[in-house]
Formats: C-alpha cells, sequence, structure tokens
C-alpha cells in the first residue's frame, strides 16, 4: 500500500522539535550557562527584533515578482507569488523552498525548464547581494587584522569575486556551451546565473528587484543585530555580515524544513567565530528563529493550503 506523506502541520512540529533539540545539544556541548546569559538582557531590543523579523518577506514577494519580470515573462498573480513564497519559508517543505518554486512555476508557464531557470535565477540574485557584502566584511577585517580566523575571512575574501567572475565568463551570451546545455539541469543552471548579465547590464530596469533583495536581507541582519543587543552583544557590520553569511552559507529556502537544527548550529558557530561567546550567540539565534522560523509557521501553513489546489491541476 501506498504510504501517505506526513501532514504539513506534523512535519513543521517535527521540524521545530529537531531545532529545539539542536539547540539542547549545542547547549550541553559548549556547557552554556543560562543564568549567565541572562545577566545583561535587553528586552527593549524585542520590538525591532519582531518588526525586522516579520516584514523581511514583503520585499521577497518583490523581489520574486521582478525576476519574472527581468526573464521577459508575464508575472504569476500577486495572491499566487505571496503564497509559494511563504509556503517555501514554511518548515514543512522536505524539498526546500525552491523544489516548491519550481513545482509552482511549472504549472504558471507549462515548462520544466522555464521553472528551472527562474529558480537558479532567483539563488542568484539572493547571493549577487549578499556574498559581495561578505567578500568586502572579510576584506575589511583582514586590512584591520581583527582577531576573525583565516580560514573563514580568506574564502569569503577570495573566493567570492573568482567565483562571480567564472559565473559571469562561463555564461557570457557568446559563450558556445552547447556540449554542457545537453544535459537539462545544466543548461537551466547556466541560464539562471546568465540572468545576472541583464541585472547588470540594465541597472535602471532591473534596480527594483536588486533594492528588493536587498532589502530583505538588510531586514534579516538587522533582526540577527537585534537578537544579539537583547542579550547584550554589539558586533561591528563587517562581522555581523560575515558570521550571518556564514550561517546562511545555504540559504533556508534551499534546505529541507527551513534550515531546522541546521541554521540553530552553523548560526550559532558562525556567530561565535566572529567572537561572539557560545552563551549569547546561542540565546541571539534562538530568539532570531523564533520569528523566522516558529512564528512563520502558521502564515506558511495558511498559504500552503491556499496553493496546495493550485499545484494539483
Amino acid at each position: 500500500m501506498l504510504r501517505r506523506r506526513p501532514s504539513a502541520l506534523v512535519l513543521s512540529a517535527l521540524a521545530i522539535i529537531a531545532a529545539i533539540v539542536a539547540v539542547i545539544v549545542v547547549a550541553a556541548v559548549s556547557g552554556v550557562s543560562i543564568d549567565r546569559i541572562f545577566e545583561h538582557f535587553h528586552p527593549e531590543w524585542l520590538v525591532p527584533l519582531a518588526i525586522a523579523g516579520t516584514v523581511g518577506l514583503l520585499p521577497y514577494v518583490l523581489a520574486y515578482r521582478q525576476m519574472t519580470v527581468v526573464a521577459g515573462l508575464q508575472p504569476p498573480s500577486l495572491p499566487l507569488i505571496v503564497a509559494v513564497v511563504l509556503s517555501g519559508f514554511g518548515p514543512f517543505v522536505l524539498g526546500g523552498g525552491f523544489r516548491l518554486d519550481q513545482a509552482t512555476l511549472m504549472k504558471v508557464y507549462g515548462d520544466r525548464q522555464t521553472a528551472r531557470v527562474q529558480v537558479v535565477a532567483l539563488i542568484a540574485l539572493e547571493w549577487a547581494v549578499l556574498a559581495p557584502l561578505a567578500s568586502v566584511s572579510a576584506i575589511v577585517l583582514l586590512i584591520e587584522g581583527a582577531d576573525v580566523m583565516g580560514s573563514l575571512l580568506w574564502p569569503w575574501a577570495l573566493c567570492v569575486p573568482a567565483g562571480f567572475a567564472l559565473g559571469l565568463w562561463l555564461t557570457h551570451p557568446g559563450r558556445d556551451l552547447r556540449l554542457l546545455r545537453r544535459f537539462g539541469p545544466i543548461a537551466a543552471a547556466l541560464d539562471g546565473i546568465g540572468m545576472l548579465h541583464r541585472l547588470i547590464a540594465t541597472p535602471g530596469r532591473t534596480m527594483p528587484a536588486w533594492l528588493s533583495m536587498a532589502m530583505y536581507w538588510a531586514a534579516e541582519i538587522v533582526a540577527l543585530y537585534a537578537a544579539l543587543r537583547m542579550f547584550g552583544v554589539h558586533l561591528d557590520p563587517a562581522r555581523l555580515v560575515l558570521a550571518y553569511a556564514t550561517g546562511y552559507m545555504v540559504t533556508r529556502r534551499s534546505l529541507p524544513l527551513a534550515g531546522a537544527a541546521i541554521t540553530e548550529v552553523l548560526l550559532t558557530f558562525a556567530l561565535h567565530w566572529v567572537g561572539v561567546p557560545l552563551g549569547p550567540a546561542l540565546a541571539a539565534v534562538v530568539s532570531y528563529r523564533v520569528f523566522n522560523l516558529i512564528l512563520v509557521s502558521a502564515p506558511s501553513l495558511a498559504a500552503n493550503r491556499l496553493l496546495a489546489p493550485a499545484l494539483a491541476h
């Protein structure tokens, strides 16, 4: 007999439990003292954390829509975009939010390759905004001689420029890559990354996409900063951006179940690697994830119910 997949509600509960277990394990292994964490607790930072942690999805919706415009496609309806974006951030998507994006866009445009290209283009836009900021942050910290391990700084400082240069070179419109393009996923990856050429070449027309994604990342980073300040930690912008980008090396829309458990661990240690004590780092990450994992579950579940009929036909 065919087994039914677990419901979105059950998967959300499992994701939250996994995140909680990960936090407990990190606390136990690291010997974090709960009493000492709250010695410098500043509840007034809860308000900016709540605001930044909840408004970030709006610019992501705008960026999502703008990327279809950049590709020369008719944008999906705004309610559909809102539904798929919210669902994609929910902790119940086993294949990750981008897998849900692909399924939705395939229904909209009736073509698997178009859907694949749009998903890769959205990922490319995410990292075209965040990765250079992290790279500049690493370079600044290297110049300052900051007490951050070189194994964290040098890859960001060197690999990001090299990676973008290689990606833009490979996807140059005149480049003959017919052999690689025989494989659908590789062709979609090349075309999706190649969308960066359009984003760079026509900044006036594509500025809304750039600004929307920048606003999304800004809201997320501000939320993390507010969470850190709530526990008495002040990070300079370079360390904050570097830690955030390292913690989201694989973004939560890329990971199953919105990165539950993985993000809690990686982001905590990324903060620790730039100088934040483990106790406040863990407490800040927990506070931050309350808003972008646990509290987002309810609207994501509601959006998923609205999206399900569209994907069923």
